[in-house]
C-alpha cells in the first residue's frame, strides 16, 4: 500500500522524578529524581493524504527500551539506581506537510509506555521534525 510506511526509530528521553506511585496507588516523594529512556522502536505508519502537499498519519511501534532511574529519597538521603532493557510500546499521530518531492516537515504527539519487571513507565511528547526519503 502506498500509504503505509515502516520506519526504525530511536531516541533521548530525559525527565525529573519528583515522586513514584505504585501500582497499589502508594505516592513516594522523592528528593532529587531523573529518568532516561533510550527506546530502540519498529514503527508502521499509515499517511492519509488530505491535500497534494498536506497529510495527517497514524501509527503503531513495539521494540526494546533501555531506561535508566537515579532517585535520591528525603529519608536520610539514601540513593537508588537501576537501569534496564524492557519492552515498550507506543502510539503516535500528526500532520505533515511536504516541503519538495522527497522532504516533509512535521508536528506529532507520540505516547510511549515500557512494561518494566516490576512496574511501568509512560510518558507523552509532543515533537516536530524533518523527513528526507531517499
Amino acid at each position: 500500500c502506498e500509504h503505509l510506511a515502516f520506519e526504525l526509530q530511536t531516541g533521548i528521553f530525559q525527565a525529573e522524578v519528583n515522586s513514584i506511585t505504585t501500582l497499589g496507588g502508594v505516592v513516594f516523594p522523592v528528593t532529587d529524581g531523573d529518568l532516561t529512556i533510550v527506546p530502540i522502536m519498529f514503527n508502521g505508519i499509515f499517511n492519509l493524504p488530505v491535500t497534494r502537499r498536506f497529510s495527517t498519519y497514524a501509527g503503531f511501534g513495539l521494540g526494546t527500551v533501555y531506561n535508566e532511574l537515579d532517585l535520591v529519597s528525603p529519608a536520610g538521603g539514601a540513593r537508588h539506581s537501576e537501569s534496564n532493557w524492557d519492552f515498550g510500546i507506543q502510539a503516535l499521530g500528526g500532520v505533515a506537510f511536504q516541503v519538495c518531492p522527497r522532504s516533509r516537515v512535521f508536528l506529532g504527539y507520540r505516547y510511549q509506555h515500557v512494561f518494566r519487571s516490576t512496574d511501568s513507565i509512560s510518558g507523552h511528547a509532543i515533537e516536530g521534525g524533518f523527513t528526507f526519503n531517499w
